[in-house]
């Protein structure tokens, strides 16, 4: 089993590690977030939905829109710390050119009133990691039962005031109705703080990634972030595609040339010229064979 670890400075596609986490989150709270497995990064997550953990019917009898509407929003709804596991017919499958970005504890605010401002939102970001595992050690993810091969002290990963969408969806398609406090369907500036790891050139095969970190009791009670997913690597890259090339639409050759044929009766282009450009367009060859 081979990978890489992509340094925590560098670019990978052109983008940061704060640029992927602030992806990170949008794509935390979107609906149905695990069928969204396409592009050069694939994300992982360690909180399942409720129709997804163990006691999952239960949670959701508990869960329904009426009462969570009803709820007090000054109370914070107690963690479930239930791991999200995806094993058997629930494993992730990926390509050899897809990486995969990792949280290993993570902690997020957003902007839901006036009065909130990127100070108060960054104190509490911040002092979740500072008294939690901070840093996780390498034993604390496990990839095919092997502690990571890198010091996670260096991939601490603080991001800028950013927006987030949080759709309307159905009840129980996406985070946002597990969050530890309700929040409406929206546009909101959020920060995010955390441990993330992004792992490139995973070999071809099955394996395994465990993760499990804890930060410090709140008043939602404790809090462990723990995932556990089974990958299939694919041994192929992303087919290229290259779209129509060889072919123009018809209209759109009739334009071009009546733009030509304007163009030379106000006499801004000479019949030579005209002639010239309709041969670049549409007779490449005899354009060559010109020169």
């Amino acid at each position: 089993m081979t990978y890489n670890i992509v340094d925590r400075d560098a670019l990978y596609h052109g983008r940061s590690y704060s640029s992927l986490a602030q992806d990170w989150l949008n794509w935390y709270v979107s609906i149905d977030p695990d069928k969204r497995t396409f592009g050069p990064v694939v994300f992982l997550r360690s909180t399942p939905l409720p129709s997804a953990s163990p006691d999952g019917d239960k949670a959701l009898t508990q869960l329904n829109v009426t009462n969570v509407y009803q709820e007090d929003p000054s109370y914070d709804r107690p963690y479930a710390n239930n791991p999200h596991v995806r094993v058997a017919g629930d494993k992730l499958q990926i390509r050899t050119d897809q990486a995969i970005f990792i949280p290993i504890i993570s902690s997020f605010e957003f902007a839901k009133k006036p009065i909130q401002d990127w100070g108060s939102m960054r104190e509490s970001t911040g002092l979740t990691i500072d008294y939690g595992d901070d840093p996780p050690e390498a034993k604390q993810l496990l990839i095919d039962e092997e502690p990571i091969r890198t010091d996670l002290k260096n991939f601490r990963i603080t991001t800028p005031l950013f927006p987030v969408i949080i759709p309307e969806a159905d009840y129980g398609r996406s985070l946002k109705d597990f969050l530890e406090e309700s929040i409406a369907p929206g546009q909101y500036l959020a920060v995010l703080e955390g441990y993330f790891v992004l792992i490139k050139n995973l070999s071809a095969g099955t394996h395994t990634i465990h993760s499990r970190a804890s930060a410090p009791r709140e008043r939602g009670g404790p809090y462990v972030a723990e995932l556990l997913y089974e990958i299939v690597v694919e041994n192929r890259p992303k087919p290229e595609s290259r779209g129509s090339v060889d072919f123009q639409p018809p209209r759109n050759q009739a334009i071009i040339k009546r733009i030509i044929e304007d163009k030379k009766k106000k006499g801004e282009i000479t019949e030579i010229e005209s002639k010239k450009i309709v041969d670049a367009f549409f007779n490449p060859r005899k354009a060559r064979s010109r020169k």
